[in-house]
């Protein structure tokens, strides 16, 4: 998903800080509600094929799935 958000290097993330410098962070610092509107953000306007019909609740289960190694299973 961050790949399709133009993030190649989840340990470098471009993020505005408090000061209005940019900085680069690391995915796995950065507060739910910052990955949440990482991947909120459109790079593009969204076509039929790569529109998420997922809710915020379904995000955060899968962004929990991943940082903690785990499947669905």
């Amino acid at each position: 998903m961050l790949k399709e958000k133009g993030i190649e290097d989840p340990t470098k993330i471009k993020f505005e800080g408090d000061n209005n410098e940019t900085e680069e962070r690391a995915w796995d610092t950065l507060t739910r509600e910052e990955q949440l509107n990482i991947l909120r953000q459109s790079t593009s306007q969204p076509s039929e094929e790569n529109e998420s019909d997922l809710t915020d609740d379904e995000i955060e289960f899968l962004n929990m799935l991943r940082s903690n190694n785990l499947t669905p299973q």
